[in-house]
């Protein structure tokens, strides 16, 4: 959608087909279409041929909203960068399930790459128990709950899994700033992973990696 830019505004279908060692073979776009070009509500958007790419573009809020067997068959790897609104009106988590359930059901899901996150910048003392709460459920829960439902997709894809969880510097040291719940929760996700890592590495075939990014401009 139009939020999927790089930090140049570049949209990130235009980025990627940039990429030299890389072939573009499709692209979806969710409700408003895939550059936003559909900002009234409810209006559905159909399926076209990109004029510059000369790739197909599916429609998930149009004819269908759950993709087809047709719109599976042109790629072997999906990136998703669809950033939600946090509001329920807007239907782009839904489009995400369901382009993930077809993902699974056509066997073509072997990378998991958790990166739910949100934070609270307050202390202990000024955090409420329903903010950890929320905080928790998204930042660890959500990549709990990622795992466990995609694990037996993983398994029989036939080919190697790799899980990736986004941590924290501060899952791992602080940098003087009241990040409690969110420290916690990173924390929590490294945990997760090295646990999983030894369970999983060996036995199932599945590698669990965790990355900490730290301060970045």
């Amino acid at each position: 959608h139009p939020a999927s830019v790089t930090q140049g505004l570049v949209h990130s279908l235009d980025a990627l087909t940039q990429c030299g060692d890389m072939k573009v073979t499709a692209a979806f776009g969710p409700q408003h279409g895939l550059r936003g070009d559909k900002q009234d509500n409810m209006v559905e958007s159909p399926d076209y041929t990109d004029p510059r790419l000369g790739i197909p573009v599916f429609s998930l809020y149009g004819e269908v909203r759950r993709p087809t067997d047709a719109m599976m068959a042109p790629w072997d790897v999906l990136l998703v960068d669809l950033q939600d609104l946090g509001c329920r009106i807007y239907t782009f988590i839904t489009t995400l399930r369901y382009v993930l359930e077809a993902a699974a059901a056509h066997g073509k899901v072997n990378l998991i790459f958790n990166n739910a996150g949100v934070a609270l910048g307050s202390t202990v003392e000024r955090t409420d128990y329903a903010d950890f709460e929320w905080l928790m459920n998204i930042n660890f829960w959500g990549v709990v709950h990622g795992t466990k439902a995609f694990l037996p997709h993983l398994r029989r894809s036939g080919e190697e899994g790799h899980i990736i969880n986004i941590s924290s510097i501060l899952g791992l040291t602080t940098a003087g700033l009241p990040q409690a719940a969110y420290s916690a929760s990173k924390a929590g996700l490294i945990g997760l992973t090295r646990d999983l890592a030894q369970q999983w590495t060996g036995r199932k075939g599945i590698r669990v990696n965790a990355i900490a990014p730290g301060f970045f401009e």
